[in-house]
């Protein structure tokens, strides 16, 4: 078998370096890889359908507030005010947890130490101040949405509530 000859631009047979060819292959493929993704953004985890063009900051973040907290209350409760788990793990008079938003007595008490016990879970029974109790635990104490670990990693409330704060900052150091 004759191999093919190659001729050089002044008419001369050559050898092509088939290495050569592959590396300018490889590097022109690079050079495209690399200028798509050169304008790459990063993502914002933003609910659009919640959100219109014309609402302001201040309304971006009570919805998502709103409806960080319904996700927690469907994910804790579905809606149960009146829910009670015995399934949790804790000691003493923390071992049930109650409410729509399952509250331990302990974790009432420490944000309001002159609650007794009944006090505590009557707390937790009622929706509206079990939500006030939340949305403050979530959102001014530090790892506040820790304390709804599973329904923080099954609804992406971490990153959500991250979002929030973030945008609050930033409106406040305006």
């Amino acid at each position: 078998m004759v191999k093919k000859q190659f001729r050089d631009n002044k008419g001369r047979f050559s050898k092509r370096n088939i290495l050569l060819n592959l590396l300018g292959i490889v590097v022109v493929f690079l050079l495209f890889v690399i200028g798509f993704n050169w304008n790459k953004t990063e993502v914002v985890p933003v609910v659009v359908d919640r959100i219109s063009i014309s609402d302001t900051a201040v309304e971006i973040i009570n919805k998502e507030k709103t409806a960080i907290l319904d996700d927690l209350l469907s994910c804790e409760s579905g809606g149960n005010k009146d829910a009670i788990s015995w399934k949790d793990r804790g000691v003493g008079k923390n071992t049930a947890s109650f409410g729509a938003y399952q509250f331990k007595i302990g974790t009432i008490q420490k944000f309001n130490s002159s609650l007794t016990d009944f006090q505590a879970i009557a707390l937790a029974s009622d929706l509206d101040q079990s939500r006030r109790l939340a949305e403050h635990i979530i959102f001014n104490t530090e790892g506040g949405i820790y304390n709804w670990k599973n329904c923080m990693n099954k609804n992406n409330l971490l990153e959500r509530v991250g979002f929030v704060k973030k945008l609050e900052s930033k409106l406040n150091d305006k």
